[in-house]
């Protein structure tokens, strides 16, 4: 509400006027604000299919079959159970099979047959016979080097700097010799150093193998080495 005071000129007056001021625009309506979605409820997850039960027929065992050319022995029925009788009384060996008399190769009675004479005591017993060069692993006492020159080293190669070696096979006979003809080069770096132990192979000195105290050949084989000296 607004008032104003009047007054007039000669009198005494006075007036007060008050005006009412224009009303307050109402408020604007409130928006009514939509309802919330409603949520749908969640499907149902579909089931899964139930598992088949599937039967498996494991194979029957089976033994297995003999092998061919073989007889199968059915196991006996009747186990005995009873001990043979030993006659502790009667002798199991022979003691005039152990005299050393005899022939050698035959009986303790002297049945011929063997290779050597009537009357022979056993002392040549474990003689070896007759036969082939043997191997190292056969013998008792194997071959060993005890003299000669080695072979000479090539000159040629020598000042060319060229170092090798030859790995050679020969049989060193009961003289403790290398047996003629036997020589088998296995392997070589150079022919120079071929002919060099070809050459120095007769010179050289070896104590022979031995089998029971008699000495016998053997094959042997020999790397030989050339090297120039540092």
């Amino acid at each position: 509400m607004t008032c104003a005071a009047a007054s007039a000129a000669g009198g005494v007056f006075s007036a007060t006027y008050c005006s009412r001021s224009p009303p307050d625009p109402p408020p604007p309506p409130k928006k009514e604000l939509p309802p919330p979605p409603k949520k749908e409820a969640p499907k149902p997850k579909p089931k899964a299919p139930a598992p088949k039960v599937v039967e498996v027929q494991l194979p029957k065992e089976v033994a297995p079959a003999p092998p061919k050319g073989f007889k199968v022995v059915a196991p006996p029925v009747n186990i005995p159970t009873n001990i043979p009788t030993v006659d502790l009384s009667k002798a199991i060996t022979n003691e005039a099979a152990f005299s050393g008399k005899g022939v050698a190769g035959g009986s303790d009675k002297g049945v011929k047959g063997g290779t050597g004479s009537e009357g022979d005591t056993g002392k040549s017993a474990g003689a070896v016979a007759d036969h082939g060069p043997y191997m190292e692993f056969q013998v008792e006492k194997p071959v060993e080097k005890i003299g000669g020159d080695a072979p000479e080293y090539p000159s040629s190669l020598r000042e060319s700097g060229v170092e090798g070696q030859v790995l050679a096979q020969f049989v060193v006979n009961e003289s403790g010799r290398y047996e003629s003809g036997t020589l088998k080069i296995l392997s070589s770096s150079n022919p120079a150093f071929t002919a060099a132990v070809k050459d120095a192979l007769p010179r050289m000195r070896f104590s022979a193998a031995q089998i029971g105290g008699k000495k016998v050949q053997q094959l042997v084989q020999m790397p030989f080495q050339f090297h120039l000296a540092k």
